[in-house]
Protein backbone atom coordinates (compact mmCIF):
# COMPACT_ATOMS: atom_id res chain seq x y z
CA UNK A 1 0.00 0.00 0.00
CA UNK A 2 1.78 3.11 -1.27
CA UNK A 3 2.72 5.64 1.38
CA UNK A 4 1.77 3.47 4.36
CA UNK A 5 5.35 3.11 5.66
CA UNK A 6 5.84 6.87 5.65
CA UNK A 7 2.48 7.38 7.34
CA UNK A 8 3.30 4.93 10.13
CA UNK A 9 6.70 6.57 10.62
CA UNK A 10 5.06 10.00 10.88
CA UNK A 11 2.61 8.70 13.51
CA UNK A 12 5.46 7.18 15.53
CA UNK A 13 7.53 10.37 15.38
CA UNK A 14 4.69 12.81 16.18
CA UNK A 15 3.42 13.99 19.53
CA UNK A 16 0.75 16.54 18.56
CA UNK A 17 -1.42 14.69 16.05
CA UNK A 18 -4.78 16.11 14.98
CA UNK A 19 -7.31 14.16 12.91
CA UNK A 20 -9.81 15.82 10.56
CA UNK A 21 -12.51 13.32 9.65
CA UNK A 22 -15.33 13.27 7.11
CA UNK A 23 -18.17 10.96 6.13
CA UNK A 24 -15.86 8.37 4.53
CA UNK A 25 -14.65 7.16 7.92
CA UNK A 26 -18.18 6.06 8.86
CA UNK A 27 -19.58 4.48 5.69
CA UNK A 28 -18.36 1.00 6.63
CA UNK A 29 -20.36 1.39 9.87
CA UNK A 30 -23.53 1.66 7.80
CA UNK A 31 -23.82 5.43 8.04
CA UNK A 32 -24.36 6.81 4.52
CA UNK A 33 -22.22 9.72 3.42
CA UNK A 34 -23.81 12.94 2.25
CA UNK A 35 -22.48 13.68 -1.19
CA UNK A 36 -21.14 10.39 -2.59
CA UNK A 37 -22.91 8.08 -4.99
CA UNK A 38 -25.76 6.39 -3.14
CA UNK A 39 -25.32 8.80 -0.25
CA UNK A 40 -27.89 10.86 1.59
CA UNK A 41 -28.09 13.61 -1.05
CA UNK A 42 -28.47 11.00 -3.77
CA UNK A 43 -31.32 9.39 -1.85
CA UNK A 44 -33.12 12.64 -1.07
CA UNK A 45 -32.88 13.94 -4.63
CA UNK A 46 -34.41 17.35 -5.32
CA UNK A 47 -35.42 18.00 -1.71
CA UNK A 48 -31.88 17.55 -0.29
CA UNK A 49 -31.17 21.26 0.07
CA UNK A 50 -34.57 21.87 1.70
CA UNK A 51 -34.12 19.10 4.26
CA UNK A 52 -31.12 20.79 5.88
CA UNK A 53 -32.23 24.42 5.40
CA UNK A 54 -32.86 26.10 8.76
CA UNK A 55 -35.52 28.45 7.41
CA UNK A 56 -37.42 25.51 5.86
CA UNK A 57 -37.13 23.65 9.18
CA UNK A 58 -38.61 26.59 11.06
CA UNK A 59 -41.54 26.75 8.63
CA UNK A 60 -42.18 23.02 8.34
CA UNK A 61 -40.04 20.60 10.38
CA UNK A 62 -41.95 17.61 8.97
CA UNK A 63 -39.85 17.91 5.78
CA UNK A 64 -36.69 17.20 7.78
CA UNK A 65 -38.08 14.51 10.07
CA UNK A 66 -39.89 12.65 7.28
CA UNK A 67 -36.76 12.53 5.11
CA UNK A 68 -34.12 11.91 7.77
CA UNK A 69 -35.75 9.08 9.72
CA UNK A 70 -33.72 6.17 8.22
CA UNK A 71 -30.49 8.15 8.62
CA UNK A 72 -31.23 8.83 12.30
CA UNK A 73 -31.89 5.13 12.83
CA UNK A 74 -28.60 4.19 11.14
CA UNK A 75 -26.76 6.59 13.45
CA UNK A 76 -28.42 5.16 16.55
CA UNK A 77 -27.40 1.58 15.76
CA UNK A 78 -23.99 2.24 14.16
CA UNK A 79 -20.84 0.95 15.82
CA UNK A 80 -17.35 2.49 15.51
CA UNK A 81 -15.12 1.33 12.68
CA UNK A 82 -11.54 0.13 12.99
CA UNK A 83 -10.34 3.62 12.04
CA UNK A 84 -12.45 5.22 14.79
CA UNK A 85 -10.98 2.74 17.28
CA UNK A 86 -7.45 3.31 15.99
CA UNK A 87 -7.73 7.08 16.51
CA UNK A 88 -9.10 6.56 20.03
CA UNK A 89 -6.15 4.29 20.76
CA UNK A 90 -3.61 6.85 19.52
CA UNK A 91 -5.32 9.43 21.73
CA UNK A 92 -4.92 7.14 24.77
CA UNK A 93 -1.21 6.95 23.95
CA UNK A 94 -1.08 10.73 24.37
CA UNK A 95 -0.05 11.32 20.77
CA UNK A 96 -3.36 12.44 19.27
CA UNK A 97 -4.57 15.70 20.79
CA UNK A 98 -7.98 16.07 19.13
CA UNK A 99 -10.36 14.87 16.47
CA UNK A 100 -12.03 17.54 14.37
CA UNK A 101 -14.99 15.97 12.64
CA UNK A 102 -17.51 17.03 10.02
CA UNK A 103 -19.68 14.05 11.00
CA UNK A 104 -22.80 14.06 13.16
CA UNK A 105 -22.83 10.34 13.99
CA UNK A 106 -21.18 10.29 17.46
CA UNK A 107 -18.95 7.36 16.43
CA UNK A 108 -15.72 8.94 17.67
CA UNK A 109 -17.20 9.19 21.16
CA UNK A 110 -18.53 5.62 20.94
CA UNK A 111 -14.98 4.51 20.07
CA UNK A 112 -13.62 6.20 23.20
CA UNK A 113 -12.24 9.49 21.85
CA UNK A 114 -12.46 12.21 24.50
CA UNK A 115 -11.42 15.38 22.66
CA UNK A 116 -13.84 15.65 19.72
CA UNK A 117 -14.67 18.94 18.01
CA UNK A 118 -17.93 18.51 16.09
CA UNK A 119 -17.99 21.29 13.50
CA UNK A 120 -21.47 20.33 12.30
CA UNK A 121 -22.86 19.31 15.70
CA UNK A 122 -24.28 15.83 16.25
CA UNK A 123 -27.41 13.81 16.86
CA UNK A 124 -26.26 13.11 20.43
CA UNK A 125 -28.67 15.73 21.70
CA UNK A 126 -31.28 18.22 20.60
CA UNK A 127 -33.05 21.23 22.02
CA UNK A 128 -36.47 22.83 22.10
CA UNK A 129 -36.59 25.80 19.77
CA UNK A 130 -39.04 27.56 22.11
CA UNK A 131 -37.73 27.08 25.66
CA UNK A 132 -34.22 25.76 24.97
CA UNK A 133 -34.56 22.55 27.00
CA UNK A 134 -32.00 19.92 26.01
CA UNK A 135 -32.86 16.34 25.15
CA UNK A 136 -30.70 13.24 24.66
CA UNK A 137 -30.82 11.52 21.28
CA UNK A 138 -32.69 8.42 22.45
CA UNK A 139 -35.20 10.63 24.26
CA UNK A 140 -35.93 12.55 21.05
CA UNK A 141 -36.68 9.30 19.22
CA UNK A 142 -38.89 8.13 22.08
CA UNK A 143 -40.83 11.41 22.21
CA UNK A 144 -41.23 11.39 18.45
CA UNK A 145 -42.60 7.85 18.35
CA UNK A 146 -44.97 7.60 15.42
CA UNK A 147 -45.54 11.35 15.30
CA UNK A 148 -44.21 13.38 12.41
CA UNK A 149 -42.24 15.79 14.65
CA UNK A 150 -41.03 15.53 18.28
CA UNK A 151 -42.32 18.27 20.57
CA UNK A 152 -41.22 19.50 23.98
CA UNK A 153 -43.63 19.60 26.93
CA UNK A 154 -43.94 23.33 26.29
CA UNK A 155 -45.18 22.63 22.77
CA UNK A 156 -42.02 23.76 20.98
CA UNK A 157 -40.38 21.78 18.20
CA UNK A 158 -37.27 19.78 19.15
CA UNK A 159 -34.35 20.28 16.75
CA UNK A 160 -31.35 17.95 16.68
CA UNK A 161 -28.16 19.81 17.55
CA UNK A 162 -26.81 19.57 14.01
CA UNK A 163 -25.77 22.51 11.86
CA UNK A 164 -28.22 23.32 9.08
CA UNK A 165 -27.59 25.48 6.01
CA UNK A 166 -27.95 29.05 7.23
CA UNK A 167 -26.35 28.31 10.61
CA UNK A 168 -22.71 28.87 11.61
CA UNK A 169 -20.47 25.86 12.16
CA UNK A 170 -19.41 25.14 15.72
CA UNK A 171 -16.01 25.72 17.36
CA UNK A 172 -14.16 26.63 14.15
CA UNK A 173 -11.82 28.96 16.09
CA UNK A 174 -10.90 26.12 18.47
CA UNK A 175 -10.37 23.77 15.51
CA UNK A 176 -8.07 26.34 13.88
CA UNK A 177 -6.09 26.84 17.09
CA UNK A 178 -5.55 23.10 17.52
CA UNK A 179 -4.57 22.68 13.86
CA UNK A 180 -1.99 25.44 14.19
CA UNK A 181 -0.31 23.55 17.05
CA UNK A 182 -0.22 20.15 15.32
CA UNK A 183 2.86 18.35 14.05
CA UNK A 184 0.81 15.88 12.00
CA UNK A 185 -2.64 16.39 10.49
CA UNK A 186 -4.46 13.20 9.49
CA UNK A 187 -7.29 13.89 7.04
CA UNK A 188 -9.50 10.80 6.91
CA UNK A 189 -12.56 10.19 4.74
CA UNK A 190 -13.06 13.80 3.71
CA UNK A 191 -13.65 15.06 0.18
CA UNK A 192 -12.13 18.41 1.24
CA UNK A 193 -14.82 20.39 -0.54
CA UNK A 194 -16.96 21.57 2.40
CA UNK A 195 -15.78 24.78 4.04
CA UNK A 196 -14.68 25.97 6.50
CA UNK A 197 -13.32 22.49 7.39
CA UNK A 198 -11.64 22.17 4.00
CA UNK A 199 -9.64 25.31 4.75
CA UNK A 200 -8.02 23.96 7.93
CA UNK A 201 -5.17 22.03 6.22
CA UNK A 202 -3.75 25.34 4.96
CA UNK A 203 -2.92 26.21 8.58
CA UNK A 204 -1.24 22.93 9.52
CA UNK A 205 2.47 23.62 10.15
CA UNK A 206 3.61 20.00 10.16
CA UNK A 207 3.11 16.92 8.00
CA UNK A 208 -0.26 16.28 6.38
CA UNK A 209 -1.53 12.85 5.40
CA UNK A 210 -4.76 12.34 3.44
CA UNK A 211 -6.39 8.90 3.81
CA UNK A 212 -9.30 8.17 1.53
CA UNK A 213 -10.79 5.67 -0.89
CA UNK A 214 -10.98 8.28 -3.68
CA UNK A 215 -8.50 11.01 -4.43
CA UNK A 216 -9.96 14.40 -3.48
CA UNK A 217 -10.19 17.00 -6.22
CA UNK A 218 -7.82 19.12 -4.15
CA UNK A 219 -4.94 17.82 -2.07
CA UNK A 220 -3.13 20.07 0.42
CA UNK A 221 0.30 21.15 -0.77
CA UNK A 222 3.08 18.62 -0.09
CA UNK A 223 0.66 16.20 1.56
CA UNK A 224 1.00 12.43 1.58
CA UNK A 225 -1.96 10.67 -0.04
CA UNK A 226 -2.67 7.10 1.07
CA UNK A 227 -5.38 5.64 -1.15
CA UNK A 228 -7.50 2.62 -0.30
CA UNK A 229 -10.40 1.37 1.75
CA UNK A 230 -10.17 3.18 5.06
CA UNK A 231 -10.76 0.04 7.13
CA UNK A 232 -7.94 -1.76 5.30
CA UNK A 233 -5.62 1.16 5.93
CA UNK A 234 -6.55 1.13 9.64
CA UNK A 235 -5.75 -2.58 9.80
CA UNK A 236 -2.40 -2.03 8.08
CA UNK A 237 -1.43 0.85 10.38
CA UNK A 238 -2.34 -1.22 13.44
CA UNK A 239 -0.36 -4.23 12.19
CA UNK A 240 2.76 -2.22 11.40
CA UNK A 241 2.72 -0.36 14.72
CA UNK A 242 2.80 -3.56 16.80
Amino acid sequence: MEGIDTLVQWIENSSDIVALTGAGISTSAGVPDFRGKGGLYDTLGDIADKVFDIEVFKRDPTIFYSAIGPFMESVLHAKPTKMHLLLAGIEREGKLKAVITQNVDILHQKAGSKKVIELHGSFAKGFCMSCGKMFHYEEILRIKGDDAVPHCQCGGVIKPDVVFFGEPVKDIDLALHITLSSDLLLIIGSSLVVYPAAGLPAYAPGNIAVINRDKPAFLPKNSLFVQGEIESIAEEITKRRK
